[in-house]
C-alpha cells in the first residue's frame, strides 16, 4: 500500500514537473514587460491617488490593450507581434516607461515586424497610415494580429500622457526634473495596495464587449454610440474602452458636459476631427449651444487663426465660462500637445496659469480623460482613417 501511495506521488511529481517545463518554453516565446523604474511607477501612481478612476482605467486597458492577464503593470507577458508594436510606438510616443521595458526582441527585421514597426511608429506619433502601409501590414498578419498591434500601439500614448501631467503634479522636493513647475503634491509612499486593489476590481461587471451592444451601452450611458466600436471585434478590448469611458468621462470634480468640450478641445488639437464631432453630438444632447462649440474648436485651434477670429473666440468663452472652466480648456489643450514632445515635460507656464484655478485633483480627473482619449485617437487613426460621422454636428 505504502508503495502503491508512493508511486502515486513519484507520478505526480513527474507531471507537474512536466507542466512546469513546457510553461517555462511557452513563457520563454513571449516577449516579456520587466518591473519599470521606481520614478515612472511613482509619477503614474501620483495621478491615481489624486483620481480613484485613472488606477482602474491604467490597469484594465493596459491589460486589454497588450492582450496580457489580469496582473500588475510590472509582471506584463507579451506576444513578439504586440511586443514588437508597443516597443516602436512608445519611441515614437517618447514613453521610454514602456520603451525600456519592452523585450529586446523587438529588433526583429522580418517583412511582418518592419510591417508592424512602420505602423506602430506612425499611430505613436498620431500620424495618418497611408494606404500601402496598412495593406502592407495585412498582408503580413492576420486580421486578429493586425487589431492587437493597433491596440498595442495605443497605450503608450496613454501612458506618456497620464505620466507628464503627473510629474506636472508632485512636489518639487520629490521630482527635481519638475523643478519650480510643481504643485504641493506628495507621491504616495507605496504603489501596491492601490495596484492590488485595482487588480482585484479590473472586471467590468455589466459592461458589454461586443457590437452592437457596446454601442447600445454607451447610447445609454454618454448619449453617443462611438461607431468606432464597430470595428473592434475583440470583445476584451471592447468592454475596457466602454468601462474606462463611462467611469472617466461621468461627472466628478468636472461635469461631463464640460469633459464633452475637453473631448472636442481634444479631438481638434490632435487633428481628429471625428472625435471632436463626437464629443459635440454628446455636448449638444446636454444643453449645450452651437455657438460655444465654435469658439472652443477655435480656441484650440488658435495657431492657425487669424488675431480677429481668436479674439472673438475668447470673447465667447469668458461670457459662456468661468475662469476655472476656461482653465479646463487650457489644461486640456496642454495634455492633447505633450504625447511626442522631447522629454514629455507639461509647459512651466501653462500650469502655472491652471494651477491658479483648478485644484490638483481637477487636474488629475481632466488628464486621466484626455490619456484615454489619447489611446482612443489611435484606434480611430487605423480602422477609421477619413469619412464623417453621418450623424455629425457641424462645428
Amino acid at each position: 500500500m505504502d508503495w502503491a501511495r508512493d508511486s502515486v506521488s513519484l507520478t505526480g511529481l513527474r507531471l507537474r514537473s512536466r507542466r512546469n517545463a513546457a510553461a517555462k518554453r511557452e513563457k520563454s516565446k513571449l516577449g516579456s514587460i520587466t518591473k519599470p523604474n521606481n520614478a515612472d511607477e511613482v509619477s503614474i501612481a501620483t495621478l491615481e491617488s489624486l483620481y480613484a478612476p485613472a488606477s482602474l482605467m491604467h490597469t484594465s486597458l493596459s491589460a486589454a490593450l497588450l492582450n496580457s492577464p489580469r496582473t500588475p503593470r510590472s509582471s506584463w507577458c507579451l506576444s513578439p507581434v504586440v511586443s514588437v508594436a508597443a516597443y516602436a510606438s512608445a519611441r515614437a510616443t517618447c514613453c521610454e516607461s514602456v520603451a525600456r521595458r519592452c523585450s529586446a526582441r523587438s529588433q526583429s527585421n522580418s517583412p511582418a515586424a518592419v510591417a508592424v514597426r512602420e505602423v506602430a511608429r506612425r499611430l505613436g506619433a498620431g500620424a495618418e497610415i497611408p494606404r500601402n502601409t496598412r495593406d502592407r501590414l495585412y498582408a503580413n498578419l492576420p486580421p486578429n494580429e493586425v487589431e492587437w498591434v493597433v491596440f498595442a500601439a495605443s497605450l503608450p500614448a496613454l501612458l506618456a500622457t497620464s505620466s507628464a501631467a503627473a510629474k506636472a503634479l508632485i512636489a518639487p522636493s520629490s521630482c527635481p526634473c519638475c523643478g519650480e513647475r510643481g504643485i504641493v503634491v506628495t507621491p504616495p509612499s507605496s504603489t501596491s495596495s492601490s495596484a492590488a486593489n485595482s487588480i482585484r476590481s479590473v472586471r467590468s461587471v455589466g459592461v458589454p464587449g461586443g457590437w452592437p451592444r457596446v454601442g447600445r451601452y454607451l447610447q445609454r450611458k454618454l448619449g453617443h454610440d462611438f461607431p468606432v466600436f464597430k470595428c473592434v471585434r475583440q470583445v476584451r478590448v471592447g468592454r475596457a474602452f466602454a468601462s474606462a469611458l463611462t467611469r472617466v468621462a461621468d461627472d466628478g470634480g468636472v461635469s461631463t458636459r464640460m469633459k464633452c468640450l475637453v473631448g472636442i478641445v481634444f479631438g481638434t488639437v490632435v487633428r481628429n476631427e471625428r472625435m471632436a464631432e463626437e464629443w459635440a453630438i454628446m455636448a449638444e444632447s446636454r444643453g449645450l449651444k452651437q455657438p460655444l462649440f465654435g469658439a472652443v474648436k477655435a480656441f484650440a485651434w488658435e495657431s492657425a487663426l487669424k488675431s480677429c477670429e481668436l479674439d472673438a473666440a475668447r470673447s465667447c468663452l469668458e461670457d459662456a465660462m468661468s475662469r476655472q472652466q476656461q482653465s479646463v480648456l487650457v489644461w486640456a489643450k496642454e495634455c492633447a500637445a505633450v504625447v511626442g514632445r522631447p522629454g514629455g515635460e507639461m509647459s512651466a507656464v501653462v500650469v502655472r496659469a491652471v494651477q491658479k484655478h483648478l485644484t490638483p485633483e481637477l487636474m488629475a480627473e481632466v488628464a486621466a480623460f484626455c490619456a484615454l482619449l489619447a489611446a482612443l485617437h489611435r484606434v480611430y487613426l487605423f480602422f477609421l482613417p477619413d469619412g464623417s460621422n453621418p450623424n455629425s454636428v457641424n462645428l
